[in-house]
């Protein structure tokens, strides 16, 4: 959820002040793996989506490091790493 919204506020604020921009770019990959995971959980907060699938979304935009992982955590982390594969 979060990659799309946030391609699509990328996309037309970039084409207001560049319009030769173009979402491929370095930059723009860089702002989508910074942001989109917590903007993901952000719109599931909002969504009023079930407590567990948001608190497993908000894990996923943690350091990966020290965090305990719930079940549904483990799962959307796996699920994304799988969805990226190419």
């Amino acid at each position: 959820m979060g990659k799309i919204a946030l391609f699509k506020l990328i996309v037309d604020e970039m084409n207001i002040s560049d319009p030769q921009f173009r979402p491929c770019s370095k930059l723009c990959r860089q702002m989508m793996t910074k942001h989109s995971l917590r903007l993901s959980a952000l719109i599931a907060q909002t969504w009023l989506l079930p407590g567990p699938v948001v608190k497993a979304l908000y894990e996923q935009s943690e350091s990966s490091a020290v965090l305990q992982y719930t079940g549904p955590g483990k799962l959307f982390l796996q699920a994304n790493l799988y969805s990226e594969i190419h």
